[in-house]
């Protein structure tokens, strides 16, 4: 547990780095682009992510099981080595098939022929991220925590300095936020690439590709059904309601994204090597119980955070019209804490290999959000977006329990996580009638909800002080380790 936290802590930093420039230079999106921009710019962010799900084909998350399957270092050299060079092949083989097809899709999905170049450069984007994120997996796998945390710095500095010269000097819009992500990526890219291939080398084994080919074959019908579905309701809202809508709609989700940054990501980053690296102890089902429990709790303290304190964020850092993104934080905020039991509910399936489940859950989730993201953003826009996604990912999460608890049983402590579950759906939902009455810039209010969460929780049994008093000097003296990584 204390090797978890540890690296999760530093993994924090580097989330939190690495996402930092969305944040920093959120003003300076919303000052130079209208909320229409800001909605094609998310289009252009969806097309990219599908066309990744389907030329990663799980390859990053591939090289982390497989990498514990071999002893020798040397083996597990070749198959990252394998799986870099597959990842580099797919990646521009794929965006070469696509790139005369830009102005078709430019044109179906963006409204404008004329908007190719900008799906252009995010395939540019693409081939870079796909080679970068196993060279990431690698970095996990040997636990190199700090490594993650320069190359998170190297692509701030360069996204934040491009990002404000392209389009606060040049003025170009959103082509400019793109070339200036490709500008920070291809920096992060020679470290991590070029740090990786020193290390493990540059082969290509063909018995290890397939192996890991057949193994993550699941991941890529479900990555690509649930990217497909992850962006459906963003399509939806523009043909029904404009790019407008779809602006608005993703600067919300960008502040509930801050909870990925803060926590699910630094957790996955090192729950993702962690729990294979102890699949064989005997204590193994009892560390992952306790494990979803602390992380609902601090998921559920991070959802009311930002749900709370947003609105006088939104209102200091962007203009006017941006402002009914407020309205939509808290269901939001409520689907991020239910997704986040999603990747350690999933640990069952992953240890017997049977990721074909994964691939059942994501399409019955996808068919639940479809169904009601076409019943309901007809009827309530972006609000109906938001339903959809929350109601969704309940349905994903409670059947990726299921069938993981089918073949790797766990004794979960449902009646506390249903404690915890409750007491921020109260909390949120008071939140939320708080916003519709006005009071959503008074922060005075947001410290009393988010005052109120920790005593609840204990009230209700959920956690003892001891588990508070251990956390608490986890993340002090985790906030130490990063301020002392950092410098």
């Amino acid at each position: 547990m204390k090797r978890l936290f540890k690296h999760s802590s530093i993994y924090a930093l580097g989330g939190i780095v690495n996402r930092a420039g969305a944040f920093l230079l959120l003003p300076l999106y919303t000052s130079y682009l209208t909320p229409s921009e800001y909605g094609t710019l998310e289009l252009v962010y969806g097309v990219t992510a599908l066309v990744s799900s389907l030329l990663g084909v799980g390859l990053a998350h591939a090289t982390l099981r497989f990498y514990f399957e071999f002893q020798e270092e040397l083996e597990r050299k070749h198959l990252v080595s394998t799986t870099l060079v597959g990842a580099g092949v797919f990646a521009c083989g794929g965006v070469a098939l696509l790139w005369l097809t830009t102005p078709i899709l430019s044109r179906v999905l963006l409204g404008s022929a004329q908007e190719a170049s900008l799906l252009q450069l995010g395939l540019l984007i693409l081939i870079l991220q796909l080679s970068t994120e196993i060279g990431l997996a690698y970095f996990r796998a040997r636990e190199y925590s700090t490594r993650f945390v320069v190359a998170s710095f190297l692509r701030l500095l360069l996204q934040v300095g491009c990002n404000y010269y392209t389009v606060a000097i040049l003025g170009w819009g959103v082509w400019g936020i793109l070339l200036g992500n490709l500008m920070s990526v291809g920096i992060s890219w020679v470290y991590v690439v070029g740090t990786t291939v020193y290390e493990c080398g540059l082969q290509f084994h063909q018995t290890k590709f397939r192996q890991v080919l057949a193994y993550s074959f699941p991941f890529l019908l479900s990555t690509i059904v649930g990217v497909a579905v992850l962006y459906s309701d963003r399509f939806l809202l523009k043909a029904l309601y404009g790019l407008e809508a779809v602006g608005i709609y993703a600067l919300a989700l960008k502040f509930v994204e801050l909870g990925n940054v803060l926590v699910l990501e630094p957790f996955k980053n090192s729950y993702g090597s962690f729990r294979f690296s102890i699949m064989n102890n005997e204590n193994v089902k009892e560390l992952q119980a306790k494990i979803v429990i602390y992380m609902a709790a601090v998921v559920g303290l991070l959802a009311l955070g930002i749900s709370a304190f947003s609105p006088a964020v939104l209102r200091m850092l962007t203009t006017s019209e941006y402002w009914p993104a407020e309205h939509l934080i808290p269901i939001l905020a409520a689907g991020l804490l239910v997704s986040s039991l999603g990747y350690p509910f999933q640990t069952g399936i992953l240890y017997m290999k049977k990721t074909k489940y994964l691939f059942y859950v994501t399409v019955m989730a996808g068919v639940v959000k479809i169904i009601l993201s076409i019943a309901l953003i007809p009827r309530l826009g972006a609000m109906g977006a938001g339903l959809a996604f929350l109601l969704a990912e309940f349905v994903s999460v409670s059947f990726m329990l299921f069938y993981s608890q089918q073949l790797f049983p766990i004794q979960y402590d449902y009646r506390a996580l249903g404690k915890i579950g409750g007491i921020c759906a109260l909390l949120l939902g008071l939140n939320w009638v708080m916003l519709f009455m006005g009071y959503g810039g008074f922060l005075g209010a947001g410290v009393a909800i988010v005052s109120c969460y920790p005593f609840l929780l204990l009230s209700a049994g959920c956690l003892n002080w001891s588990e508070v008093e251990a956390g608490w000097d986890f993340a002090t003296h985790g906030i130490k380790r990063m301020w002392g990584t950092a410098q």
